[in-house]
């Protein structure tokens, strides 16, 4: 995972998603709130993407295959980070 990380930290691809998530960040900011602003915080970074976009991949086949409603099917996400590298998936 780390060195998927490593490699497409930089692309284009997830630099668009960077972006997406501080226009969103920023949409959504309340006036109300004075202190200062960081548009990327809580960004969930590359690892939680892919494993999002994994677990949603097999919660589809898992449906398709099984007869499950997709619905019915819960997802919990552990993406670890660089202190703490492990990575998992809970369908």
């Amino acid at each position: 995972m780390a060195e998927w990380v490593a490699r497409v930290e930089k692309s284009p691809q997830l630099e668009a998603h960077r972006e997406a998530f501080g226009r969103f960040r920023t949409n959504r900011r309340s006036d109300r709130k004075t202190s200062d602003f960081d548009p990327l915080h809580g960004w969930p970074g590359a690892r939680y993407i892919a494993l999002h976009t994994l677990s949603h991949l097999l919660i589809r086949t898992i449906a398709l295959e099984c007869g499950y409603n997709s619905a019915s099917l819960a997802e919990r996400i552990y993406a670890g980070n660089e202190e703490d590298p492990r990575t998992g998936i809970l369908i």
